[in-house]
């Protein structure tokens, strides 16, 4: 058991160090152990600062909070740069969530001690974007007047830094914040760490962290958003076969999917629709298809289901392309 802020704050410092190598100095081997075909995935930062990606805890709970569950599913599904952006964001959050819990007994002096040497460094996201670099050569904004802080050294005004604060890097964040929460609370249940599904409800943004635009020139294929309303005419009418993802505003996972359903539309092109059904906003559709876990999907052929098609929890572009398969979905040409 830890006992004082310093002892909390070299664990922080050692794992951060550990995240950061992944990130930076060693990029190219933690992009090729992230591999999306594997199981869920996590980014691991040890104290004496070295790194593993590994498969999470097996036990629940976990002794101490986990990293971001399955960081992997999304790597081939954004850029490079932008995914790495997204892990530190995610990484971040846990060694902060990691620190305070193992801080939990600190008095407050103690925890404010803490706080103010966490504080005094950049954030993951800081240095993998470069913003760490680029507040640090910005010159400091000139402060008008002198207060009395100034004053007792020599009438000196005292100008703030512009880099933004660790911790407040989060907080001003809400989504961060709830990722936070969702992350290293939710996905240790057995039954989102057994399948990346998510049958809880917390509130998060469904916006992935970065996505990339399309190449110039190029008008992508948008993914339908659908209703119960609207399902008939744009689902049972169409031409072609039908992927239903059904979604949430508060659903990990399915972020984590999305950039592959945004690929399949792209890659399949006119051969298939792919749609999305917002949870919360049509229990009508949830009831009818049994959905008890996100994200889920279905396919529709010829205005009907196609038996065996349910699936339930995230997966990997390897995994979705097989569903397509075995459900007789191809490419053109």
């Amino acid at each position: 058991m830890m006992r004082g802020p310093k002892e909390v704050y070299d664990d922080f410092a050692g794992r951060r160090k550990g995240i950061l190598a992944a990130l930076t100095t060693e990029v190219d081997k933690f992009y090729s152990q992230a591999d999306p075909a594997k199981d869920n995935l996590c980014l691991f930062g040890y104290p004496d600062g070295t790194w593993a990606v590994d498969l999470p805890a097996e036990e629940v709970p976990p002794e101490t909070p986990e990293p971001p569950l399955g960081i992997n599913f999304a790597r081939d599904g954004m850029q490079k740069q932008d995914w790495i952006g997204l892990v530190a964001v995610h990484s971040d959050a846990w060694l902060l969530a990691l620190a305070f819990y193992k801080g939990a007994r600190l008095h407050k002096e103690g925890r404010e001690e803490l706080f103010k040497m966490i504080n005094a460094n950049p954030t993951c996201y800081e240095i993998v974007s470069g913003r760490a670099k680029e507040q640090a050569a910005a010159p400091p904004p000139q402060v008008p007047g002198v207060n009395k802080r100034a004053a007792n050294q020599g009438g000196r005004p005292i100008a703030k830094s512009r880099r933004v604060p660790y911790i407040d890097h989060f907080f001003r964040s809400a989504r961060v914040f709830n990722l936070l929460f969702f992350f290293n609370t939710f996905d240790t249940m057995a039954s989102l760490m057994k399948s990346s599904m998510c049958t809880v409800s917390p509130r998060v943004s469904r916006r992935p962290f970065v996505k990339a635009s399309p190449p110039r020139g190029l008008k992508p294929l948008r993914v339908l958003e659908v209703t119960q309303d609207s399902y008939e005419t744009e689902v049972l009418k169409s031409d072609v076969p039908v992927i239903v993802d059904f979604w949430a505003t508060w659903c990990g996972p399915c972020k984590l999917v999305s950039p592959i359903m945004d690929w399949a539309q792209e890659e399949y092109g006119a051969s298939i629709k792919v749609v999305k059904v917002e949870h919360d906003a049509n229990p009508k559709l949830i009831e009818e298809f049994k959905v008890y876990g996100l994200p889920a999907l279905i396919m529709v052929k010829d205005g009907a289901f196609v038996p065996g098609s349910k699936r339930e929890g995230a997966f990997t572009k390897a995994v979705f392309t097989k569903w397509l398969t075995d459900n007789g979905v191809t490419k053109q040409g």
